[in-house]
């Protein structure tokens, strides 16, 4: 058991870089900095000196819900 975690485990949180999420997308990270600015994308995280990422877990339910229409 894992004290920290209440004996639960926990899968490990993957991040997508901005390239990432493009082409997962089939656009451009132009595209995607364009989507993030118009609301149309789940919430990144922001690491300093490192720029955003996206949770996979967030991003796979937010395209299960339908996503948005990339055009």
């Amino acid at each position: 058991m894992n004290a920290s975690t209440g004996g639960e485990r926990r899968e490990p949180v993957l991040l997508l870089t901005v390239g990432e999420l493009a082409a997962l997308l089939r656009t451009t990270p132009r595209g995607i900095y364009n989507m993030r600015s118009r609301g149309q994308l789940p919430s990144p995280v922001k690491f300093p000196g490192i720029g955003l990422r996206w949770a996979t877990a967030a991003v796979r339910s937010w395209l299960a819900a339908g996503g948005v229409q990339v055009e």
